[in-house]
C-alpha cells in the first residue's frame, strides 16, 4: 500500500480571526448570512492544442525548446516557469478525477545528472507527484491535441522512503492503447531513489486526443511531470500559431483549481483568493481578468475590488462584474488575481452561497 505518503487535505481556505472556517463543497444550509460561504469557482479557458513548426533536438545533454511545448503538467505541484523558458500548469483537471487525486512533496535534493533530463530542469518538477492508489480507477489522461507526431516526455523519480529499491515500486505505462512500458521500475531505470529520469515516447495521432494511462503492478504509479511536443508539421498546409490559453488555479499545491472562503457580514470585504493562486499563459501576455458574482443576488450591494498598484492597468466594475485591462506579463496578472476582494453592505443580505466566475484571455482564447 501506499498509505504511507501524504496525502493533502481538504482545499478550504482558513477564514479569518473571528470568522469560521469554510468546509470544502459544502453550502451553507442557513437562509441567513451569518456566516455565508463565497464559492470563488475558477472558469478554466481550455488549453487549444496548437503548435508552431519545430525539429525536436536531441543534444547531450537534451535541450528543451520551449517553442515545441504543446503541454507542460506538473503532477502534484503548482504552475511556473522552468529556466528554459516553458511554462508549466498545475495536472489537476487534466488527470481522471476519479483516480490519481492523491499528491505528495518532499524537500529532499533531487539527483538531475542522468542525461535524460533536460539542461536547465527545475529540481522542483521531481519533487512533487501524483500518485494512484489502488482502489478506483487508474490514472489516466486525456490531452486534446491536433493529429500529427508528438513526442510525450514523462518525468520520473522515487520520492517515497518506503519504495527506494528495485523492484519496490513497478506499473505498466500505456499510450494511445499500446503499453510502450511493461513493468516499468522507477528505481531500476533512474539507478536509484530521488534520481530524476525522462522516459520519452513517440506517437502519431489521428483521432485527436493523445490517451494515457498508468496501470498498477507493485505498489501505486507515480507521476511527476508529462510534458507533449510537437515534432512534425503537415508540410503543405501552413503552421498553425502557438496558441495557450490562460490557466487559472486558486487552490495553489493542494487538489483541484477551486477554493472556499468565509464571508460575514458588517465586517468589510475579504480577500477570497489565496496567497498562492496562479495564472499562467505560456505563449504570450494577457490582457484581461475578469471576475463575476454569478446571479449577483444583492445587486450594487455586492462589490468585487483588486489592487493595481505598481501596474499600468485598469479596472472596472458594474453589475457584479469585476474587469481588469490591459497589456501585462502573466506573473503581473497573478499578483493581481491574488489581491481580489468582495463586499456585501445589503442589510438584510441574501443568505445564498455565492460563485465567483474568474476568466483571463491573453486575446487569443
Amino acid at each position: 500500500m501506499h498509505g504511507a505518503e501524504k496525502a493533502p487535505g481538504a482545499s478550504g481556505i482558513p477564514a479569518a480571526p473571528g470568522m469560521a472556517a469554510a468546509t470544502p463543497n459544502t453550502p451553507d444550509a442557513s437562509p441567513r448570512l451569518e456566516p455565508a460561504l463565497l464559492r470563488p469557482s475558477r472558469r478554466r479557458v481550455w488549453a487549444a492544442a496548437h503548435h508552431l513548426p519545430a525539429t525536436l533536438q536531441q543534444l547531450e545533454p537534451r535541450l528543451l525548446m520551449a517553442a515545441d511545448v504543446v503541454y507542460a503538467l506538473n503532477a502534484g505541484g503548482p504552475g511556473f516557469t522552468d529556466g528554459n523558458g516553458v511554462v508549466w500548469v498545475a495536472d489537476a483537471g487534466f488527470a481522471n478525477p476519479n483516480a490519481g487525486n492523491f499528491t505528495a512533496s518532499t524537500a529532499q535534493p533531487i539527483n538531475l545528472s542522468d542525461p535524460s533530463v533536460p539542461a536547465g530542469t527545475d529540481a522542483q518538477l521531481f519533487q512533487t507527484e501524483r500518485w494512484d492508489p489502488s482502489s478506483g480507477e487508474d490514472l489516466t489522461y486525456s490531452l486534446a491535441v491536433d493529429n500529427g507526431d508528438y513526442e510525450v516526455d514523462l518525468y520520473f523519480a522515487d520520492i517515497f522512503s518506503g519504495t527506494q529499491g528495485v523492484g519496490e515500486r513497478v506499473f505498466d505505462i500505456v499510450l494511445e492503447g499500446q503499453t510502450v512500458a511493461d513493468d516499468f521500475d522507477v528505481v531500476a531505470a533512474a539507478g536509484g531513489g530521488f534520481t530524476g529520469i525522462v522516459e520519452t515516447y513517440s506517437v502519431a495521432v489521428s483521432d485527436g486526443t493523445i490517451d494515457l494511462q498508468f496501470l498498477h503492478e507493485v505498489e501505486n504509479p507515480a507521476l511527476k511531470a508529462i510534458l507533449v511536443r510537437s515534432v512534425a508539421v503537415d508540410p503543405v498546409d501552413p503552421p498553425t500559431p502557438n496558441v495557450i490559453a490562460p490557466y487559472i488555479d486558486l487552490n495553489g499545491f493542494l487538489p483541484g483549481i477551486d477554493t472556499d472562503t468565509t464571508f460575514v457580514v458588517g465586517q468589510g470585504p475579504i480577500n477570497v483568493t489565496p496567497p498562492d493562486a496562479g495564472l499562467a499563459d505560456g505563449d504570450t501576455d494577457v490582457v484581461s481578468l475578469t471576475v463575476t458574482v454569478v446571479g449577483n443576488p444583492d445587486g450594487a450591494n455586492e462589490t468585487l475590488d483588486a489592487d493595481l498598484t505598481g501596474t499600468n492597468l485598469t479596472k472596472a466594475y458594474a453589475n457584479g462584474v469585476l474587469t481588469i485591462s490591459g497589456v501585462a506579463a502573466f506573473e503581473v496578472y497573478q499578483d493581481v488575481l491574488r489581491t481580489i476582494t468582495y463586499d456585501n453592505t445589503a442589510s438584510p443580505a441574501d443568505g445564498s452561497t455565492r460563485t465567483l466566475a474568474l476568466a483571463a484571455s491573453d486575446g487569443e482564447l
